[in-house]
């Protein structure tokens, strides 16, 4: 419509414009054909044609400047944007004792890594020996610092260094950015675990630590069947931490008054990490007796201890019946108190 009324006001206009010249042209009634009429009836056509259509024209379209149409294209780059994929450890160096760890990621800042320290090779079903901190990314950066086990494992690499993020215990805005599953985690750092998503990166490296090597007993110095290979293999077991094959080399006494004896010396044992022993002493009691004392090295965290253990030795061939032909075990009691 107001396209016709654009129309109508230029006719008007052009027969305002012609009337002025030869007004007999335009105004073709009445006897008084002059300008007069003719401004009156062509310039009034006009100025009411360009109000009807300043009332029905569409309002003009506002463009904001610079602000780019979004196209699909553009939507689809702006969602992969929101995507995390990048976690590298940049640099790891050994230096007073400490292991440092820096690393760059595009994680949201406040992202908590867990950064861990092992030495690499392990079994999967090896108990862990590692150590590990938790850290938080800050403009596109993350360091930790670890402090190696003083443990005969490390003495020699290759080390294994791990950063690792899970949606899990994440704040409230690292979640949105990231999804409560992980959602927006790509890449080849990704892999599903439990239901979510989590980013990990690996590092192999050797690295020339200082780690203070401590004597250990060796099952093959002691003939089998002898109160000091039982005692011996009682402490293997306690350095690996196999509580099962440590409660073999147990008493038969206090053995069958337990229902779980590996759970039991798990809890006795369990929180000191055994690093060396030696045997200094063996008294013997009785023919089915012995008392051996040795000192052990272990660490409880990040504190090394050293102490004396005197264990008794029993053989016998079942519970609460002593033999010459029975079987040497440790009572495991004996073994827990220390001078």
């Amino acid at each position: 419509m107001e396209n016709l009324f654009v129309v109508l006001c230029l006719l008007s206009l052009v027969g305002l414009i012609v009337g002025l010249v030869r007004p007999k042209l335009v105004i073709r009634w009445g006897s008084k054909r002059t300008r007069g009429p003719v401004i009156l009836t062509y310039g009034l056509a006009a100025a009411i044609f360009v109000i009807l259509y300043t009332i029905t024209a569409p309002p003009p379209t506002k463009q904001v400047r610079g602000k780019p149409e979004t196209t699909p294209s553009a939507v689809m780059e702006e969602e992969e944007s929101d995507n995390f994929s990048k976690l590298e450890i940049i640099d790891v160096v050994y230096e007073d004792d400490k292991v440092r760890v820096s690393g760059i990621t595009d994680l949201p800042d406040g992202s908590q890594l867990s950064v861990a320290f092992d030495v690499a090779g392990r079994g999967a079903t090896s108990t862990y020996i590692g150590v590990s901190v938790e850290v938080k990314t800050e403009s596109g950066k993350f360091s930790a610092t670890l402090t190696p086990p003083n443990r005969p494992e490390f003495t020699r690499g290759p080390y294994l260094i791990e950063a690792i993020f899970t949606p899990r215990a994440q704040s409230d805005v690292v979640l949105n950015l990231v999804g409560n599953d992980g959602e927006r985690l790509q890449g080849d750092k990704v892999r599903e675990s439990y239901g979510f998503k989590i980013m990990e990166t690996l590092r192999q490296m050797d690295l020339q630590l200082q780690i203070t090597s401590y004597p250990m007993v060796s099952a093959s110095s002691y003939s089998a069947n002898s109160p000091e290979k039982a005692f011996v293999e009682f402490l293997i077991s306690w350095r690996e931490k196999d509580w099962s094959r440590m409660a073999q080399f147990t008493q038969k006494t206090w053995y069958g008054k337990e229902n779980n004896p590996a759970q039991i010396l798990d809890a006795s044992y369990g929180s000191r990490d055994l690093l060396g022993a030696k045997i200094i002493k063996k008294s013997t009691v009785s023919n089915v007796t012995v008392d051996i004392t040795a000192t052990v090295y272990y660490a409880v965290g990040s504190k090394i201890e050293t102490k004396e253990i005197t264990a008794r030795v029993v053989r016998e061939i079942a519970a609460y019946v002593a033999s010459p032909r029975g079987k040497w075990g440790v009572n495991p009691i004996s073994a827990l108190r220390e001078e």
